[in-house]
């Protein structure tokens, strides 16, 4: 699950087809991991990606239909949370386990590809993925490569001339 909110500025002398501004996604990941064979064990996870940066924007000129291309570069920021569970038995499970990692920082890039209709839009994006150095709780360093698929439903709104 995610969002993105961007605020553009469409110079007048552009025709409307180049646009520039900043950009703020954010995504929910989850993920469940079974434990041993035949063991009851499961590792639950829910993390935090997000990017802040800067946007370019370029629309196609057309009547109706507008494609558009944008590429946003930025700070990425990932922020790993982690639930373990310890047994299932008789259908209830205890939580031995609970712990979130601090968040950590890298350059991140977001290229999209879209079509506008006026004040809606439709468009993909994908956060490249990017290494990013996570400390874990016994002090140790790993590196966690983390990027994001995301399909966008939209509304525009224009404010001024």
């Amino acid at each position: 699950m995610g969002y993105s909110l961007d605020l553009m500025f469409v110079p007048s002398f552009l025709n409307g087809q180049l646009s520039f501004g900043i950009a703020k996604d954010g995504n929910i990941l989850f993920g469940v991991e079974k434990g041993d064979e035949g063991t009851l064990a499961l590792d639950y996870s829910a993390s935090k990606l997000g990017l802040v940066g800067g946007k370019i924007r370029f629309d196609l000129k057309a009547p109706v239909v507008k494609p558009y291309a944008a590429i946003t570069f930025g700070a990425g920021r990932l922020k790993l949370g982690e639930v373990k569970t310890a047994s299932a038995g008789n259908l209830s499970l205890g939580l031995d386990d609970t712990f979130e990692y601090d968040p950590v920082t890298t350059f991140a890039v977001k290229p999209e590809l879209g079509v506008a209709f006026g004040w809606f839009t439709l468009g993909v994006g994908w956060m490249l993925p990017a290494d990013y150095e996570v400390t874990q709780w016994d002090g140790s360093k790993e590196k966690i490569n983390a990027g994001t698929t995301q399909f966008n439903i939209g509304v525009a709104f224009k404010f001024g001339d």
